[in-house]
């Protein structure tokens, strides 16, 4: 009996959050020719991930409705799809028109299932997608592209692989805590729903993620008391439905060093007090990329050292109605927002209460240690980028054989202009390709919709050029 032939495939694309559906879309549409590409993910929901999956209609979009659409050509995509379901009800405030308001990030979920079964329905004579409800473990290099490992013990060909892994899960807190007390994955809803019944709750972080697990809390009636911790207490801006534009135009030459880029923000302000800095900000938006690429290697670094935390907040806001949530609970009490530091060795259980130690600067530059007690803590400090830290079998597979180099801020990884991954020599592969959070490292914003939606726009027209 001859063995069971091997399945090939023209594009084999891991993971199926945004950024997987988006290139997939892309291929589809802008391919002139037959090919076989296969998704491998395990969810049930293709193309929701981790932020779409969640079920909750207050956790809410970051950017309004008219600039939401799964298609860089067709950017009016995402509100059609609103109007003609009848989904205008699901997404307040009606005060606003539609294009402006921020929709749950639920149904956005069911927008982008929507485009994934559709997907499935194209022509096999023109071009067939397969899901496969697995994880992919390992892949192994041949001549002429991988053999794809799976979960599942299956194994197949594909010519081009293309990571679309997304946000990869928070740094373990390292702290010597019964699990029942302690909640690492805060993307876990059902186990954080379950934390709303405990008096107390630290969440270490104080940025989006947190303000997720906050609404969630609150949703399922937690009455007791929350604190939030991160090493400058900083919480996410909101956004605001009306907005004049800025008369702020970047030097791109003075802002290829952060000094400069900060000097002309701040100079620009003072001479125009009246301006809203929202305005100022979203008019970097176009140029971002463009901006980061200039740094030096140390200039990026001295980003991340100084900037960054300010940049994030002032950057990636949060819908109006749910800044106003935030503020009500800070005024009523349930709610204190803390600049300290986690001092991890001292954390400990009394009875059954978690008696944790924070460390916070006061105004005259002295150090204080506070202690409190808890009765949960909930990690909320965001994506851990660092390729060394991973769990992720397949990067781990590709980093062990040499196939992906870490960038050396701990971003992601080592990518060239069109996506291809570099080797440990830094030699890139055209066979390999990563797309969103991965690529950090290259181009700095790469995690929101419109973003993705250019980047993968551009690699469809990379992967199909051959």
């Amino acid at each position: 009996m001859s063995a069971p032939r091997t399945k090939k495939f023209d594009i084999c694309v891991v993971g199926c959050g945004f950024s997987g559906l988006s290139i997939v879309s892309h291929v589809v549409r802008l391919a002139k020719r037959p090919l076989k590409m296969v998704v491998v993910d395990p969810g049930t929901h293709p193309g929701r991930g981790v932020a779409y999956s969640t079920p909750y209609d207050h956790h809410l979009l970051n950017v309004p409705v008219a600039k939401m659409s799964a298609f860089e050509n067709e950017p009016s995509h995402f509100l059609d799809w609103v109007k003609e379901i009848g989904g205008e009800d699901t997404i307040g405030p009606s005060t606003q028109p539609l294009e402006k308001r921020f929709a749950p990030r639920r149904l956005y979920g069911e927008y982008l299932s929507a485009q994934f079964d559709a997907l499935l329905r194209t022509p096999a004579h023109r071009l067939s997608v397969t899901h496969l409800r697995t994880h992919a473990h390992a892949a192994i290099p041949q001549e002429h592209g991988f053999v794809v490992r799976c979960a599942d013990h299956s194994s197949f060909e594909t010519s081009t692989l293309v990571l679309a892994t997304g946000n990869s899960a928070p740094a373990d807190l390292g702290v010597d805590l019964p699990t029942d007390h302690v909640l690492q994955n805060p993307w876990a809803w059902e186990q954080l729903a379950s934390l709303a019944q405990r008096g107390n709750i630290l969440i270490v972080g104080t940025g989006l993620t947190m303000v997720d697990a906050l609404l969630t809390l609150q949703a399922h009636g937690h009455a007791g008391r929350i604190t939030a911790v991160s090493r400058r207490g900083l919480l996410p801006h909101r956004h605001q439905y009306e907005v004049a534009p800025t008369t702020f135009t970047v030097d791109l030459d003075e802002a290829r060093t952060v000094r400069g880029l900060v000097r002309q923000l701040r100079t620009h302000m003072r001479r125009n007090p009246d301006e809203n800095w929202r305005a100022m900000v979203d008019s970097l938006r176009p140029v971002t990329q463009q901006i980061w690429k200039s740094f030096t290697g140390d200039e990026k670094s001295r980003f991340m050292r100084h900037p960054r935390p300010f940049w994030e907040v002032h950057r990636h806001r949060i819908a109006p109605e749910l800044a106003a949530e935030v503020d009500a609970m800070c005024a009523a009490g349930t709610l204190e927002i803390m600049r300290a530091r986690l001092r991890r060795q001292s954390i400990r259980m009394q009875g059954q209460e978690i008696a944790v130690e924070l460390e916070t600067r006061l105004p005259s530059g002295n150090v204080e240690n506070i202690s409190r007690h808890f009765d949960a803590v909930v990690n909320c400090t965001g994506p851990d980028t660092r390729l060394d830290h991973t769990r992720d079998p397949l990067l781990r597979s590709l980093r062990e054989a040499g196939l992906l180099q870490p960038d050396p801020l701990g971003l992601g990884v080592e990518v060239t202009d069109v996506f291809q991954l570099r080797d440990i020599h830094g030699k890139p592969n055209r066979r390999l390709y990563a797309l969103g959070p991965m690529c950090k490292a290259a181009a700095w914003e790469i995690t929101a919709v419109p973003d993705i939606r250019k980047q993968t726009q551009r690699l469809a027209a990379e992967l199909l050029r051959d």
